[in-house]
């Protein structure tokens, strides 16, 4: 499905959705599970989204993900949160049609609220204690290299057996939950469900519409995000892959990925051109240098991002059935080693 397919498929969902009954927002909590209370005190805010971590759903308490209420909000606003809503719930059936322990945080609820006559989709969630993230200082060694490879193993099965790619891994969108650490936020996945491939809705998509990442690719960014706060040499993943970042020739690089120039430090890519030179983008100007002037940086957190139609770590794989072949390990996962 082309993305201007994909745009008008996600609109005509959502536009049918916002025919449903809305949430009635109260102003204290009430038991009717029509009713939904927001502290508009307890909230944390990005450029798009605002995530309210004191909530009641009925008489439920919860968090509650929205648009901005500080914006004016735009359908493309509400198509891209409605169409995570479907991918994690899509996630979260797969789990009960496999009889499989979840590894998502719940989602208890998607729909919609009015406020100034707008009309804000909304996502309930399960209330969780922490991520990764914040509570990695608290953890020792072998806490942490169980956590890794437990959310690795989950997320392997997630890109070889069901074809869903999350895209977006790292230590802030993992939540411990119920005595495990969980997946969350699944705001930029893929996935393939039988023929049809859809992606997340974005106005301005980072990632090429209409192609699968290689079958390990979550498996790395969780590797790349242990590089980056737990240091490159927590495994032999993490010194893998950012030594491969290193090396990465220029053939592998992808419009935007992070480079730096031994005049201008830190730029990013805007074309390779003719005669071994290459057009760079420093503090919004493009400049012209010599290819052998620039090199991958390897400790971005966003240059695995740009690495995900081949895998930086070759495993040795037995191919099945669907997009991905089923993907086997035939040896151990170095992915998922120490």
């Amino acid at each position: 499905m082309d993305f201007k397919k994909e745009q008008s498929y996600w609109k005509r969902r959502l536009r049918l959705f916002l025919k449903t009954s809305p949430m009635e927002l109260v102003f204290k909590p009430s038991p009717l599970f029509h009713h939904l209370y927001i502290d508009r005190s307890h909230h944390k805010s990005g450029s798009q989204y605002t995530v309210y971590t004191n909530c009641f759903w009925g008489s439920a308490s919860c968090v509650v993900k929205t648009i901005n209420m500080d914006l004016d909000v735009t359908e493309n606003d509400n198509m891209s949160l409605f169409s995570e809503a479907i991918a994690h719930q899509y996630i979260q059936d797969k789990y009960r049609l496999e009889r499989r322990p979840s590894r998502i945080i719940p989602i208890l609820f998607l729909s919609w609220i009015t406020i100034s006559n707008k009309k804000y989709v909304c996502i309930g969630l399960e209330k969780f204690q922490h991520t990764l993230y914040r509570h990695k200082s608290r953890m020792n060694q072998h806490e942490l290299h169980n956590a890794v490879r437990d959310i690795g193993t989950e997320l392997y099965h997630w890109n070889t057996e069901w074809n869903f790619f999350h895209r977006d891994v790292h230590f802030g969108n993992i939540g411990w939950y119920s005595g495990r650490w969980h997946l969350f936020d699944v705001g930029m996945a893929t996935w393939k469900d039988k023929k049809r491939l859809h992606s997340v809705y974005a106005k301005k998509p980072f990632y090429n519409h209409g192609e699968l990442p290689h079958a390990t690719f979550d498996v790395q960014l969780l590797h790349m995000s242990s590089a980056i706060y737990l240091g490159v040499d927590f495994n032999r993943s993490t010194r893998q892959i950012v030594q491969s970042l290193y090396e990465l020739p220029p053939d592998k690089w992808q419009k935007g990925i992070p480079l730096i120039s031994t005049t201008h430090g830190n730029c990013r890519l805007s074309k390779i051109k003719p005669n071994y030179k290459v057009d760079i983008i420093v503090k919004k100007k493009v400049m012209e240098v010599l290819l052998e002037s620039v090199r991958v940086n390897e400790r971005h957190p966003h240059t695995i991002y740009y690495v995900y139609k081949e895998p930086l770590l070759l495993m040795n794989v037995s191919p099945s059935s669907s997009e991905h072949r089923g993907v086997k390990c035939d040896v151990a996962n170095p992915l998922l080693s120490n």
